[in-house]
């Protein structure tokens, strides 16, 4: 409802929890639908269990929508959620969101709702942030970006996922479609058969402390990566005895 009192959006929760939502509910069938509020803050709707699906808060990022609005009943021992997959989530897709979490209630079957409502900005910064049993009307102050869309806080930096995403590479049928790598594995030489490290014999006879084990070991990886090396590619940081090794 806008703050003229017309209906703004209507939104169905799409992800349903445990066994019991599932038997007591259907879930709805789209996201969306994107709306505006004062000011021009292009919102959509989520809710509870749906913040939990990158997908769903990625989507409709995509489509425009900058301020995400999460009514939920989350409960113990879930506050990982509050405390930190809302941050995730409005940070990886650059949008503002608020998350309003029941608290201060226990029912009678011992769910405890943990409270714990926080307002998260692009950046993934908490702009508000409560307690277990905080409950009453509170404020935020969202950053300037709400207004200019989804990504608009996070232009320019390196970080920017929405701009960088490759949705070709995320389709399941590419996935499928992929040839996966041939993997032979190769057994090593036995360490007699190894030139000594200190290159003053040739049957092993210091043993194996264990510098010489180390040295072999990363000699050893060279030889599986082999395989999947590229003409040129350095193998960065595996080191044999005299120092970096080009494959």
């Amino acid at each position: 409802v806008d703050e003229d009192g017309r209906l703004a959006a209507l939104y169905r929760k799409t992800h349903l929890f445990g066994s019991a939502e599932k038997a007591a509910f259907s879930p709805g069938e789209r996201l969306g639908p994107i709306f505006e509020l004062v000011g021009g803050v292009r919102c959509a709707l989520l809710i509870c269990y749906d913040i939990e699906f990158p997908e769903a808060v990625r989507s409709l990022a995509l489509a425009g929508a900058s301020l995400i609005i999460t009514p939920t009943a989350n409960f113990e021992p879930y506050s990982f959620v509050n405390q930190s997959i809302v941050r995730v989530r409005a940070f990886e897709s650059h949008v503002s969101l608020v998350y309003a979490n029941w608290a201060g209630h226990t029912s009678e079957d011992g769910v405890r709702f943990n409270g714990q409502s926080v307002v998260a900005s692009p950046q993934g910064e908490l702009l508000l942030s409560l307690g277990e049993s905080e409950e009453g009307l509170f404020f935020a102050s969202l950053p300037p970006s709400c207004l200019a869309g989804a990504g608009a806080a996070l232009e320019g930096h390196d970080d920017f996922y929405l701009r960088d995403r490759r949705p070709a590479l995320y389709d399941q049928a590419a996935v499928r479609a992929a040839a996966p790598h041939k993997f032979e594995a190769r057994r090593p030489r036995p360490l007699s058969t190894v030139k000594c490290i200190h290159g003053c014999c040739d049957d092993g006879q210091h043993g194996a402390d264990a510098g010489e084990m180390l040295a072999y070991g990363r000699l050893w990886a060279l030889h599986q990566l082999a395989p999947f090396a590229d003409s040129g590619l350095r193998l960065a940081g595996v080191l044999g005895a005299a120092g970096p090794v080009d494959a």
